[in-house]
Formats: C-alpha cells, structure tokens, sequence
C-alpha cells in the first residue's frame, strides 16, 4: 500500500466531488520554531499552486491546517507571515492546539501561555480559525471538583463515576484547565481529540503475556521497557511509549494530567465543553451525543453513520465492554494475626471485574490457592475497572488435626479509581478466628527501599565495584551503574579501583541512601570485586529481580547474587506498592 502525496491527496479530492473539510494535521514536532514554521508554510504553499491549477476545486475553503500554538505566539503572528506566501488568494481556514508540552514549548509564566492562547480564542469568523484544542486530560487542575455518574440513555458510560469542574471553579494560570475556559470564554469552539487507548490491541491474553518486554520507540528519551499493560503506539505508528515517558518532570505528579487519561469518557467531555471532536471511532462519537439529543454532525451531506464492529476493541462503542481506568495490579496477602507458628491459613482468592448483564469482563477471571504455611499468598492479578476480590479461607493446625476448620469468605470492592498503596481489612472466621487481610494496588510502579548489601565471606577484602537498582533495563556493559538514564537508576555503591574499602566478613557495605522506583519489575546488579592477596577476584556479580510480581509488599526479603565461590553479596530490601502519581 502506497502513501499518497499531499498533492495526490487533494487532486482525488477534487476529482470525487469531495464537499466535506480536510483536515490537514501538520506534525511539526521540532522545538524549533523556525522549522516548525517553515513545514507550516511549505503546505500552505503546496495548497496555494493547486488553487491556482484547479481553482474551480474551491480548495481554500475546504482545507483546514491544523498545527501547535508554539510555532506562531499569536494569531496576527500566522496571519502575517501566511499571506506573504506569493499567489495566496485569502488566509488558510486553521485549527490550532496547545497541550502541556506546547506549553513548555511556548516558555514563559502561565500568564503569558493564557495570553497567547487569548489571541488565538478570540478571532472572528472573518479571520478563518474554526476552533482551538486544548489536550486536557482531566480536572485535577481545577480548584472545586465534583463527583458525577454518566447519564443513564448512553449504557457505555452509565455505570461510570468520574471528577468534573464545579460551576465555581478556577485553574491556576498556564494550565490546560485555565487554558479550556479562556477558549469558552471568548465563544470559540473547544476542540478535543478522543483516543482510544492503544493497550486495547492488547487485550486478548492469548496473544500475550503482562510482562513481555515491547520496544520503546522513545530513543534518546528513555530507556525504560514498555510492557503490553502500559503501551501506547507513537503517531508514526512504532511500537511503543508509556505514559510515564512523558511525564512532566517541573511539576508535581500528583497535578500531571498525563496519568488519568479520561478523555474517552464523552460524558465529561460534554462536562467541560469540547464541541470540536475528532478521534478514531467518529460513529461511536456520533452515536452517543445522539442519545444526548445533540447531533454533532448535522451537515448537508451527513450519512447514516457505519455501525462499527465491537471488535475494535473501542472504549467508547455503544456497545463496549465496559470504560475502564488505567489498568491495576492487585496483590492480597492473609495470614493469622498471631502469627502463630502451630495453625496456619489457606483458601483461594478470586479476582474477577464486575460484570454488567450480559457484558463481558475485558480480563479473565483468576483464582488462585494460598496456604500461608509456605508463604503468605503472594501471586496477583491485573484488573481494569472496578474490581472484585473474593477470599474463601479456611485454618488447621499444623500439629494435629488434619481437617480444615470451618472456614469464612469476604469480599473486597476494588472502586475504579482506588489509590495506589496498600490497605488492610480484618477477617474473622467461623470460631471468631482474626485474619490479616492486606491488599497492595500498584498502577505500573513499585519502590525498593532500606535496601542493604551485606558481603558474605570469610576473609577481609578491599572492595571496589558497584551496586546499582534500576527498572530501565541493565546497564551497559563495562558499566556498573549507567544506563544513560540515570532516573531509572538508583546507585547505591559505586567506587574505583583506587577507591577501595576495607570490609570484614558478613558486614554491611556501606550504600548511599536511595530506592529504586519505577516500571516493574524492578531489578539489582551487583559487579563488586575485591582483592585480599593478588590477583584481584569477582566477589559478586549478576542482575536478579527485586520484583517478580510475586513479592509481597511490606516485608523485609533478601537476596544473593553469587561471585567466586564461597563469596557472595545478600541484597535485602522492603518492596512497597508505588505509582507513578507517587514513585520517588
């Protein structure tokens, strides 16, 4: 399949009939000003010699130039420098957007963002800019927030709770947020642009498995493996970024809109005034504002829209599964009270989304055994959406009786949008027995903390090497701690060979204070040599996994990574749920 030019694309237009708006999206991504511009300008251009060829085709009133707010700082700005392009018959019909990289892009105080972003909300129909998009992602920039539940004719979206702005609300100056009312304000159509999220082509667990390693398409930006739960596809199509690949590092996480995507919940699109849509699935877009009694659509040529098939896996199809949050990883520990070394514990878990009639969950269900004899239940499931966990647990002595006691269940609600971290809920079974029931919620994030590496020997040895923590992948080789990104890297002992230390058998090498956080599973490597008599002799060297999402939170666990035999390191550590609305 061949790409067609831009000048092949509007001759086709022309030679059909075509009488609907292009659109015409210039990915001018370059920090460049100049740059971006000049691509700008060289589509203006190409439009204008097709004018002139085929003027009768009307093409300047058809062709819409979308393109980012930071190449011109002001409305007059494009209309100055566009209609110097030689033989341009009127000013180009325009769509401009900001979003929080543009932003940045644009530079100085949020007030001079709102500035620019007035220039462009207040032109008249006259000056040909049909609306301004604004790439909001949720309302936590607002200051009054209130809780609402999706209207009850669109099924998609009925049984969805989510945060919309309060009639009194404000946003602070240079946030998407401020930037969508300044756009509403001035009486300009607000554009939104409704992804849908590209984990769904994920979504079927034969084709997959959570912890396959995707390529990450952000060279030179990070080089953190993306896995199938957390991938988005780039808009040249390669596989794949994460979101916490572009997290805006200035601010505090918790106000980056970047990690709550709900722009496919159309119900608080409508909430926030975005009439000027464009997305992937345009039917199902259409369909919903039809329960609504708003037909956006409502040109001389509208046709009745295709009926999409449910399997595109389209969050917002009127028959969809079900609109789910950002995928959770869940993981329940039970165990006695007491702690009583004479009983123990055992059941199963269920992990199962709830299901609405007829509608399937988007997951399979899981059911898994726990006895915590062995260890405390220790396995997981992802869940989208709200959740449910149902716990059977019996007990037995260990010394005696061989048949379970009676035993009792509980049920634990998992809401859509439950905070990261660990909780805890009390069981009691039949004989008043108390239960310990600890569930850890985790959104792609663990951390590592109190971390110590002890050197297991029997000699005295001068020590040199490193002991690094990292989520990004191995470092390279030849290097003990870097991976050319050192935000995934937390190193904890790092010395040259004239910089050794003394360290007597079964002691503590002395770390610098870091966790490690990030994408899971988090991982450790050791390449410590020492040197007792010549020659100098590996002590330690190998990567294991911190996390091998089977660990359980909030307990001390250790781990040994081996060199020349009897000698070794014993990395101990405490593994805590995180997120990337709360990792270091």
């Amino acid at each position: 399949m061949k790409v067609p030019s831009f000048e092949q694309f509007l001759d086709h237009y022309r030679r059909v009939g075509g009488r609907s708006l292009l659109y015409v999206e210039i990915k001018n991504t370059s920090t460049n000003v100049a740059q971006s511009q000049n691509e700008i300008l060289a589509a203006v251009e190409a439009l204008t010699s097709f004018h002139h060829r085929y003027p009768e085709a009307n093409m300047f009133d058809r062709v819409v130039f979308k393109f980012r707010m930071s190449a011109w700082a002001s409305f007059n700005d494009w209309q100055t420098r566009a209609l110097r392009v030689t033989g341009i018959p009127k000013l180009p019909l325009s769509q401009v957007m900001t979003s929080r990289q543009i932003a940045r892009q644009i530079g100085g105080s949020g007030t001079y963002q709102d500035g620019i972003v007035a220039t462009w909300a207040q032109t008249t129909a006259a000056q040909r800019v049909l609306s301004v998009e604004v790439t909001m992602k949720d309302s936590t920039a607002y200051s009054h927030l209130t809780l609402k539940q999706g209207p009850a004719q669109a099924p998609t979206f009925s049984n969805v709770q989510y945060y919309a702005p309060a009639g009194n609300a404000t946003a602070p100056p240079g946030t998407m947020a401020a930037a969508a009312e300044i756009v509403k304000r001035h009486g300009k159509p607000l554009g939104q642009f409704v992804p849908i999220p590209d984990w769904v082509m994920f979504r079927d667990p034969r084709t997959f498995t959570w912890n396959q390693v995707l390529p990450n398409a952000d060279a030179g930006k990070s080089t953190v493996p993306v896995t199938p739960r957390e991938a988005y596809f780039n808009n040249d199509s390669r596989c794949c970024y994460a979101l916490r690949d572009r997290i805006d590092g200035s601010t505090t996480q918790d106000r980056d809109p970047e990690q709550n995507d709900q722009r496919i919940l159309l119900p608080w699109l409508e909430d926030i005034g975005a009439t000027f849509l464009t997305a992937d699935d345009t039917d199902s877009i259409d369909a919903y504002f039809s329960t609504r009694g708003k037909n956006l659509d409502t040109g001389d040529n509208r046709v009745r829209p295709n009926r999409p098939d449910l399997e595109m896996n389209s969050l917002i199809h009127p028959e969809s599964r079900q609109i789910p949050s950002l995928l959770k990883y869940v993981q329940v520990t039970v165990r006695p009270v007491s702690e009583s070394s004479r009983w123990h514990v055992s059941g199963t878990l269920a992990y199962t989304e709830r299901r609405r009639s007829g509608v399937p969950a988007t997951m399979r269900d899981h059911t898994i055994s726990f006895d915590s004899r062995s260890m405390p239940q220790r396995a997981g499931a992802a869940v989208y959406g709200t959740a449910h966990v149902y716990i059977l647990a019996s007990w037995r002595w260990s010394l005696g009786p061989s048949s379970n006691f009676d035993g009792a269940d509980l049920l634990i609600e998992l809401p859509e949008h439950i905070r990261d971290g660990r909780h805890v809920r009390e069981m009691r079974l039949a004989d008043g027995t108390r239960l310990n029931v600890q569930y850890a919620v985790s959104r792609q994030w663990a951390v590592a903390r109190d971390v110590t590496a002890t050197l297991l020997s029997n000699d005295t040895w001068q020590l040199y090497g490193g002991i690094c923590g990292f989520s990004s992948g191995p470092p390279r080789a030849g290097s003990s701690c870097d991976t050319g990104d050192l935000s995934e890297t937390r190193r904890f002992f790092d010395l040259g060979r004239s910089d050794r230390i003394s360290v007597a058998p079964n002691t503590t090498i002395p770390l610098a204070n870091h966790v490690v956080a990030g994408a899971r599973p988090l991982s450790i490597r050791t390449d410590v040599w020492g040197r007792r008599v010549l020659p100098d002799m590996s002590l330690s060297a190998g990567t294991l996994p911190l996390d091998d999402w089977g660990s359980e939170f909030g307990v001390r666990q250790t781990r040994t990574i081996g060199g020349t035999s009897p000698h070794s390191v014993r990395i101990g550590y405490v593994l805590d749920a995180g997120s990337n609305r709360a990792a270091p």
